[in-house]
């Protein structure tokens, strides 16, 4: 595999067009090594989250209280 030091010259000798291909092919190899590289999660991790929020709290007189709220 090359270095980019010894690629440089290579590059410099591309066209103006050819490089700014060359960097819309780099920005996309990135982007798809970033995409493969970022976890990916389900919705249903979030089952139980805050659960301890509600734990001493009776949630039919809290609906109650919110509904009052609404006339």
């Amino acid at each position: 595999m090359k270095t980019l030091a010894q690629l440089r010259p290579s590059i410099e000798q591309l066209s103006q067009a050819e490089q700014i291909e060359l960097m819309a092919l780099l920005d996309e190899l990135i982007h798809k090594k970033e995409t493969n590289s970022a976890t990916k999660h389900q919705i249903t991790e979030l089952n139980g989250l805050g659960k301890e929020i509600w734990q001493n709290i009776n949630i039919e007189q809290y609906l109650e209280e919110e509904r009052k709220q609404w006339d």
